[in-house]
């Protein structure tokens, strides 16, 4: 008997034989979220339209797996890398999850894990001008 489980969370999984449940049935199951998963995973926009040279601006990036649930334990290593940042999964593939932050100067963003599948990048830019960014 196989399964294919979607969303994650604790389950009681029921085996029954004649429609009697079998030894220690049900057993319990614990169903963890998979790989981070690029095209599940989404921005919010916090401060993202304007600031002042100095100031500093965030947002949040929300990670999901493939079956769209969040990654709540935290603890994909996120890693500013030059004007990039790339999320680095359980299976150890690399993937970036663009903010391009293009302007007058580089912006070096940090990471906060807030474990429950979301991390605040922080950024601030120190020249003024018309920065872009892409996600």
């Amino acid at each position: 008997m196989t399964y294919k489980p979607t969303v994650s969370g604790a389950y009681k999984l029921n085996v029954k034989l004649y429609g009697q449940h079998i030894q220690n049935s049900p057993f319990a199951v614990n169903i963890s979220p998979g790989p981070a998963f690029p095209p599940s995973c989404y921005v919010t926009d916090t401060s993202l339209q304007s600031l002042h040279a100095g100031e500093s601006g965030s947002f949040i990036v929300v990670v999901r797996d493939e079956c769209n649930n969040l990654l709540v334990g935290g603890g994909s290593k996120v890693l500013p890398h030059n004007s990039f940042l790339f999320f680095e999964n359980l299976a150890h593939s690399l993937f970036k999850v663009v903010p391009t932050m293009s302007g007058p100067t580089e912006i070096t963003p940090t990471v906060l894990d807030k474990t429950d599948g979301s991390y605040v990048i922080s950024y601030t830019p120190t020249i003024i001008g018309e920065y872009s960014v892409e996600v």
